[in-house]
């Protein structure tokens, strides 16, 4: 895992594109010799953890091409889009290679989530701490508890738009 690289790149990333919260899905990363990468940020989550797969490109000219290091492990454009996503979020993380070694660095706070190449499937553990940077707290655990917020609310207008069109259908007979 190349932590210093990543770490010098997303100093210069910048989002292209936002997902529903505001949150960076997109993202623009520099390369060696002037390359520019596209990094997509796809975000799951399951009952008790989150995972965020990254997908790679260079952009090119011709269109964009899977990124090479992104085939055989996780690159480093895809951490530096990682930490930049995280800066655009207000929280700090540490890049850990293995899950053991982010529950070890939780016990100094922080919650861990996995991110994993979308290509190849490999992993790092990102130790993510909201509070480190702009004195507020949050965890998986509120992350969580948006994500089935939203889930009702889409539930909701689902069941209303159904009883709306049975009303309307009613009206009209």
């Amino acid at each position: 895992m190349n932590k210093s690289s990543a770490y010098k790149a997303s100093e210069f990333c910048h989002t292209l594109q936002l997902d529903n919260r505001d949150r960076p899905k997109v993202v623009s990363v520099p390369g060696h010799k002037g390359k520019s990468y596209s990094v997509i940020l796809r975000r799951k989550l399951r009952t008790d953890n989150i995972t965020i797969t990254t997908e790679c490109s260079l952009t090119t000219s011709n269109g964009d091409i899977p990124c090479k290091g992104n085939s055989h492990s996780i690159c480093y454009h895809s951490l530096a889009a990682l930490i930049h996503a995280s800066d655009c979020a207000g929280c700090k993380i540490s890049l850990c290679e293995t899950e053991r070694a982010a529950k070890i660095k939780k016990n100094i706070g922080g919650d861990v989530i996995r991110a994993a190449s979308y290509t190849s499937g490999k992993s790092v553990w990102l130790l993510v701490n909201l509070s480190e940077k702009l004195g507020r707290v949050g965890t998986v655990d509120d992350e969580m508890d948006n994500w089935q917020r939203e889930r009702d609310e889409e539930e909701l207008h689902a069941a209303q738009a159904v009883i709306d069109e049975q009303t309307w259908h009613q009206g009209v007979q």
